[in-house]
């Protein structure tokens, strides 16, 4: 038989219901949906028209069942949240970027840290938006170097404005 909370489809095992819902009662707990892995090799995207997030619970991601628990109706996530499947780093990248005139700066729009250097979350890792910038446009990874602006704009991601300063390296005397 099934766990008697509503839309659970584990077998129940104690007062009707699942373990997980049972922790939950147990711990005085409000009882909410379980969070259920996907089968091995399967991945399901979000029932939000649009957003094309791994889903989590209930058929939706986490920002968005959030939502659901918190607010009547559902709404897009802002676009710094949201990659679209199978879009490459250097394409998404772009989307985050007010993109201006080849000498002018281009403005990062994307998340940012405190001190307002802008972070972009590739595939992989977490970078610092000029640095990835750099990368992009020279294919070097500026790895132990420091990637200077020549306008001093925090947030301006502009390749032209960027350069390399190496570290010294002292010689012994």
């Amino acid at each position: 038989m099934e766990c008697t909370f509503a839309g659970c489809e584990k077998t129940k095992n104690t007062r009707g219901l699942c373990s997980g819902h049972y922790q939950q009662a147990r711990s005085g707990k409000e009882l909410t949906p379980l969070r259920h892995k996907a089968a091995s090799g399967t991945t399901t995207l979000c029932s939000f028209e649009g957003c094309g997030r791994t889903a989590l619970t209930m058929g939706l991601c986490g920002s968005h069942y959030q939502q659901s628990r918190t607010h009547k109706t559902l709404t897009p996530l802002r676009k710094s949240n949201i990659r679209p499947p199978n879009m490459s780093d250097e394409d998404w990248f772009m989307t985050l970027v007010d993109k201006q005139g080849p000498d002018e700066c281009w403005k990062w729009v994307g998340g940012k840290v405190s001190a307002g250097y802008g972070v972009f979350y590739n595939s992989t890792a977490r970078h610092y938006a000029h640095r990835f910038s750099y990368q992009m446009a020279h294919g070097v990874d500026p790895a132990g170097a420091t990637v200077a602006r020549e306008c001093s704009r925090t947030e301006c991601v502009n390749p032209a404005h960027l350069y390399l300063i190496l570290p010294i390296e002292v010689e012994a005397w």
